[in-house]
């Protein structure tokens, strides 16, 4: 019974992460992205509604070269506004 209870938990955490990154970067908000030495800026475009494989990931499109992006909340340095524009 053990292990049914910990996959219990383990998917309310996951289904959690997914709506506390869609809370906190709604799309349309302009982030600060750092990804190994590389840090751009970037408007969340979507997020990732697949609990089961890599809950919280998101992409944007990077303002400056309008490359599309996919990252996660701990790869954000920082939220720069709610809204891009």
């Amino acid at each position: 019974m053990r292990v049914e209870e910990a996959q219990r938990d383990l998917r309310n955490a996951q289904q959690g992460l997914v709506a506390a990154v869609k809370a906190a970067y709604p799309v349309g908000s302009v982030v600060t992205v750092r990804i190994g030495n590389s840090t751009f800026r970037a408007r969340v475009e979507g997020h990732n509604d697949f609990w089961w494989s890599e809950p919280g990931e998101m992409f944007g499109v990077n303002l400056k070269t309008g490359k599309r992006r996919h990252f996660t909340s701990h790869q954000i340095a920082k939220a720069d506004s709610e809204r891009g524009g």
